[in-house]
């Protein structure tokens, strides 16, 4: 980042003297000299007193098992033969339906977003 940007990201962070910023952020202030670091706080270029609030990074976990799609998705491939299938709500799908992009063709829906291109829907 130049040092203007820096310098303008400054200014929008800082409000009255407490800034609320990422550890990344911090590091780019204080190497830009914009923030001098005095021990554990903070001061700004004109020796003001600077409370400074770091925003974590969340760390997220997922454990999500798509074995049984996957088995459904195959199961449908080896009776139809058909490839694309489409997981959704049944949110999703009523909202697709009021939009007219769900199809009914061979006794199956299917998510028609191009006229050639049918996905069969599958409601979770």
């Amino acid at each position: 980042m130049s040092s203007k940007n820096v310098y303008e990201k400054f200014k929008e962070l800082n409000k009255n003297n407490v800034i609320t910023c990422t550890e990344q952020d911090l590091q780019e202030f204080i190497m830009y000299g914009l923030i001098l670091q005095t021990g554990e706080d903070y001061v700004t270029r004109d020796n003001k007193k600077l409370n400074v609030d770091l925003i974590k990074n969340k760390e997220l976990k997922f454990n999500l098992n798509f074995q049984n799609l996957i088995q459904v998705s195959n199961k449908i491939y080896k009776q139809q033969g058909i490839k694309k299938v489409y997981f959704m709500s049944s949110r999703c799908y009523n909202m697709y339906k009021q939009q007219g992009l769900i199809i009914n063709k061979d006794n199956n829906e299917y998510y028609r977003l191009f006229d050639k291109d049918l996905w069969l829907v599958y409601i979770l």
